[in-house]
C-alpha cells in the first residue's frame, strides 16, 4: 500500500469508479466474438482489460494474475473491503455472463460459427476476475440459470473445435464448469433432456465432463470438483454417487483430485446421502492413510483431514430444542 499516511485506515464508502468501470466493460461486451482482433485492436482490448483489472481485481496472489505485477501495490487499497462491491455485482456481472451465454448459444446452434479465442477468452477473464475478487459462490448466483441453459452449457463445453477446447482457455473452462455446477442445482428432472431410449444420458454427460477435468492441473480441477459435488447432491443422481464412491476407492492411488469432490460433497450434500456413504468414505480415508506416497503430500493430508472431520460432523445428531433447554 502507498506510504502516504492519509491512506492508512481509509474506508471506501462505495464503488467510486463505477461509471468508469461500466464504460470500460461495455467496450469489451460490444466486441464481435466471432472475429479475431487485429494487432492494433488486440493491444487496445488488452489495455481495457488491464484497466478493468486495475479497478476491481483486489486479490493478486500468484502468476495466474491477469495483469502486470508492477501495479500490484496500487490495488492494495481495496484489498480488505471487497464487500463494498456487493450492491453493484448484479448489474456488473449479469451482462458479462449473458454475453457469454448468447455466444455459447450461437456456437451450439450453428456449428459453422467460429469463435475468436482471444475475445471469448477476455470475456472469461473478466468473469474470472470477479470470481477471484469475490468468490465463486457469490458470483455464480448471477450466472444464467434457466432450464434451457443445461443443454447450452453442456454442448458449448463439449464442442470439439470450440474455444473451450483451446489449451490456453483455462479461465473459460473454469467459468463454464462453474456455470454447469449452478444449473445442476435447478430443481428439474435431468431425464427431460434425454433422447428417447437414452434415459440418464444427460446426467452421464455431466458426470463424464466433471471427471474429464478432474485430471487437469489448473483451476479446471476445482471447477470440476464443484460440478461433480453439485451433481451428486441431486436426488436423481443418487445411484451415480454410489458408483462414484466405488470408483474413487479403486482409482484413489492415482487420482488425488477425487478428494476435493468428496470434501465438497460432505460439506454441502444432503445429510441422508452423507450418512449412508460413511463406510465408503472411511474406507477411502483409511486407504489414503496406508499410502506413504499419498501421505507425503501436504495437500492430500489436508483433504483427508477435511474428509474425516466433515464425515464425523455429519454423524452428530442435531440438538433438539428440548435438549438445548435441558443442557
Amino acid at each position: 500500500m502507498s506510504d502516504d499516511p492519509t491512506n492508512e485506515g481509509m474506508l471506501f464508502a462505495s464503488f467510486e469508479r463505477r461509471d468508469e468501470f461500466v464504460a470500460l466493460q461495455d467496450t469489451i461486451l460490444a466486441l464481435d466474438l466471432t472475429v479475431e482482433p487485429t494487432r492494433e485492436e488486440n493491444s487496445a482490448e488488452f489495455d481495457v482489460l488491464r484497466r478493468l483489472s486495475l479497478i476491481v481485481c483486489m486479490f493478486i496472489d500468484d502468476a495466474r494474475c491477469l495483469i502486470a505485477p508492477t501495479i500490484v501495490e496500487q490495488l492494495a487499497e481495496y484489498q480488505e473491503q471487497s464487500y463494498l462491491l456487493d450492491p453493484y455485482l448484479e448489474d456488473l456481472v449479469i451482462p458479462v455472463a449473458e454475453c457469454l451465454r448468447t455466444h455459447a448459444r450461437t456456437c451450439t446452434s450453428d456449428l459453422s460459427v467460429i469463435s475468436s479465442k482471444t475475445r471469448v477468452g477476455r470475456l472469461a477473464d473478466l468473469l474470472y476476475n470477479y470470481i477471484k475478487f469475490r468468490g465463486y459462490k457469490t458470483i455464480t448466483r448471477f450466472f444464467p440459470h434457466e432450464i434451457v441453459d443445461v443443454t447450452i452449457a453442456i454442448d458449448f463445453i463439449r464442442l470439439p473445435t470450440g474455444p473451450v477446447a483451446h489449451p490456453s482457455q483455462w479461465t473459460l473452462r473454469y467459468v463454464v464448469l462453474l456455470w454447469l455446477s449452478l444449473v445442476c442445482r435447478i430443481p428439474f428432472d435431468l431425464d427431460q433432456f434425454d433422447e428417447p431410449g437414452h434415459k440418464g444420458r444427460t446426467a452421464s454427460v455431466l458426470e463424464a465432463t466433471g471427471k474429464q477435468y478432474l485430471g487437469y492441473a489448473g483451476l479446471e480441477r476445482e471447477g470440476a470438483a464443484v460440478l461433480l459435488s453439485r451433481l451428486y447432491m441431486r436426488k436423481d443422481a443418487k445411484q451415480q454417487l454410489f458408483a462414484f464412491l466405488t470408483w474413487s476407492t479403486s482409482v484413489l492411488q492415482d487420482t488425488k483430485q477425487l478428494l476435493s469432490v468428496l470434501c465438497e460433497f460432505t460439506k454441502s450434500g444432503a445429510l441422508e446421502e452423507s450418512r449412508s456413504s460413511t463406510s465408503t468414505l472411511m474406507e477411502i480415508s483409511e486407504s489414503i492413510g496406508k499410502s506413504e506416497a499419498l501421505m507425503s503430500n501436504t495437500l492430500v493430508r489436508k483433504y483427508r483431514a477435511k474428509l474425516l472431520s466433515r464425515t464425523a460432523l455429519r454423524l452428530i445428531l442435531p440438538r433438539t430444542k428440548n435438549s438445548r433447554i435441558n443442557g
